[in-house]
Order: structure tokens, then C-alpha cells, then sequence
């Protein structure tokens, strides 16, 4: 046997022997973006929390349905069927939001501001093309940010 199939099969052993392991804990092994887990499951390379959750609470209603983790510890890859069932997109999107793990504002890796920065734009009386040169952004992103279209939470 190969050791990619040898190793193949030592996760496979070990996501099978602690799925149903009653606490939380990540997923130590391959993971995507540094996120969700993954595995060779079926010949093709699958999300560890949808085999799981498939495995617990049977095929998904339908494919564009999605893995919600109830602990609020998905973004950490925790594979416990006892926290995985189906949900819609707007569902998890939900959950996250209530759990405070969704990324969002300072905390995507996208974000070029702080809160506090938006906060002091909100205030501002300055021209939005001297903000937006000051914070390295564009005048839209100002608008935005002021009319509210963006970062509409604070």
C-alpha cells in the first residue's frame, strides 16, 4: 500500500473513531484555507463536516444545502456530529451572525478599515477624496460608507 493510501486510510480511522466523540475539537489534518477540514471520501477530496454530518443525519434535501456547526466552532473545523446538521445558505449565515464567528469588517481579510476608522468617516465633515486618500480606499467606498450600503451594523 502507498503512503498516501496508508495515510488516506489513518484519517479516514480517526474521523470515523471521534465523529461521535462528544466534545469539539478541530480537525488536526488537511484543511482548506486554513478552515474546514477535508478528506478522500468516495474518491474525491470532501469537506470532513459534510461526511459527517451525511453519516449522522443521512444525505443533505438537497445539494445546495449547507453543514451548519450548532457550537459556533466551524470556523475552528470541528467535526462532532453531534453539532453538524443541514441547513439553508441563510440559515448558517444566521448562526454565524449570532455566534460572532462571520467574518465581517475588520475581521475579513479583505477589510482595508477599522471600526474605528469607520466610525470617524460616519462623523467627518472632510471632502471623501481627501478620506479616501488618507485611508488608501476609494471615494465610492467612502459614499458607501457614509450612505450605509457598507458596514450598515455599526
Amino acid at each position: 500500500m502507498s503512503k498516501a493510501r496508508q495515510r488516506s486510510t489513518r484519517v479516514l480511522r480517526y474521523m470515523l473513531s471521534n465523529m461521535a466523540a462528544g466534545c469539539c475539537f478541530p480537525w488536526p489534518y488537511n484543511k482548506v484555507n486554513g478552515y474546514a477540514g477535508h478528506i478522500i471520501w468516495h474518491g474525491k477530496v470532501s469537506f470532513v463536516c459534510r461526511v459527517v454530518c451525511t453519516i449522522a443525519q443521512g444525505a443533505p434535501p438537497s445539494r445546495r444545502h449547507e453543514v451548519r456547526h450548532l457550537c459556533g466552532k466551524g470556523n475552528l473545523g470541528c467535526f462532532n456530529a453531534e453539532c453538524l446538521v443541514w441547513g439553508t445558505k441563510v440559515e448558517n449565515e444566521a448562526d454565524k451572525l449570532a455566534m460572532g464567528t462571520r467574518a465581517r469588517g475588520s475581521k475579513s481579510g479583505q477589510s482595508n478599515l477599522t471600526e474605528d476608522d469607520v466610525l470617524y468617516i460616519r462623523r467627518s465633515k472632510s471632502d471623501p477624496v481627501t478620506l479616501a486618500r488618507r485611508y488608501r480606499v476609494t471615494g465610492a467606498t467612502i459614499y458607501s460608507i457614509r450612505n450605509r450600503t457598507t458596514w450598515r451594523w455599526l
